[in-house]
């Protein structure tokens, strides 16, 4: 049961130890205590990531994925792209009038093929997909965009605070579906009694957009091989999971584990390695920052994610009422 799964759970076999502050309340208990860091008192171990992008390192830091993996499972996760077709060559990236690109279509990463499937509906009800099945029968040069428009419910916190969580753009090709055994299983819902066409999408270029819109590219021979984190599948469970049922505690798990009093926070993205929280630094109107928490052991599951959050509220308590 999930009781017995929480009583079998200890902070230590999740978080990384570093997260843990040296400067906590001197009535933690020693569950608690044994994990804080002595080295730097007074300082939060945790990585804290600032708005400001100047020292930002190109490595992967302590719990975070590689480039290659943290793009893949931004496409794994997504199912709504932003696309942009063409009806002519455009003169130059500001020519608006030969590129179309309205409404968020719907699309499914084939894990098997690692390929990325398209789906355009061809129907009176849905107009700018139609144009888009035109334009590509011109030209198959194409373009999409993910990550930047889902989950919907964080939209306008990251709107408000000017920025945009990390998205993917990838350039390429339409290229149709020839066969419909190859994408039966991956077709949503919605599409069940509608008529469309489905495309691969064949990119030749990747590019990873982070928080503060520094654009890296991927090697395609990285993004092929890498690993889909088990928790990119069920993404927007977690982040819907987080922003809802544990939503008042957010603020908390900053301070109490990483030291940092947040008056405002949010969740917005998890994997295997670690999970990310952004939050309004404390008696500031607009210093909003990237809270990174390392596991010390891999999260697999929504379900794994939720007893660690209820092992971080019983820590929590417990140093309270010490």
């Amino acid at each position: 049961t999930m009781q017995m799964c929480v009583k079998a759970l200890s902070c230590a076999r999740f978080l990384a130890p570093t997260l843990l502050r040296s400067s906590a309340p001197s009535n933690c208990t020693s569950i608690f205590r044994r994990f804080l860091s002595s080295d730097a008192p007074g300082t939060p171990a945790g990585k804290v990531i600032d708005v400001d992008p100047k020292d930002r390192e190109e490595k992967p830091e302590e719990g975070k994925l590689f480039l290659a993996e943290r793009s893949k499972n931004i496409i794994v996760a997504n199912r709504r792209f932003q696309l942009s077709t063409y009806n002519s060559l455009p003169d130059d990236f500001k020519d608006s009038k030969s590129i179309h690109s309205d409404r968020p279509v719907l699309g499914k990463f084939h894990r098997a093929l690692n390929k990325l499937v398209i789906f355009l509906r061809n129907d009176k009800d849905h107009k700018s997909e139609a144009k888009h099945i035109e334009n590509v029968k011109r030209l198959s040069n194409a373009s999409i965009m993910t990550g930047h428009i889902d989950p919907q419910p964080l939209i306008p916190v990251f709107t408000r605070v000017g920025l945009l969580p990390p998205s993917v753009l990838m350039v390429g090709d339409m290229v149709p579906v020839a066969s419909a055994s190859e994408i039966i299983d991956l077709v949503p819902d919605e599409l069940a009694k509608t008529q469309f066409m489905a495309y691969w999408f064949e990119w030749h270029t990747i590019l990873h957009v982070d928080l503060f819109e520094k654009r890296q590219q991927v090697k395609e021979r990285e993004f092929l091989s890498c690993f889909v984190d088990p928790m990119a599948q069920c993404q927007h469970e977690a982040v819907h999971l987080a922003n809802t049922k544990y939503l008042d505690f957010l603020p908390s798990f900053c301070k109490g584990f990483l030291g940092v009093p947040v008056d405002d926070a949010y969740f917005y993205s998890v994997d295997r390695l670690g999970m990310s929280i952004f939050g309004l630094r404390a008696g500031t109107e607009d210093q909003w920052r990237e809270y990174r928490f390392p596991f010390s052991r891999e999260i697999k599951s929504v379900a794994e994610l939720e007893a660690l959050f209820k092992t971080m509220i019983a820590e929590l308590l417990e140093a309270e009422r010490a």
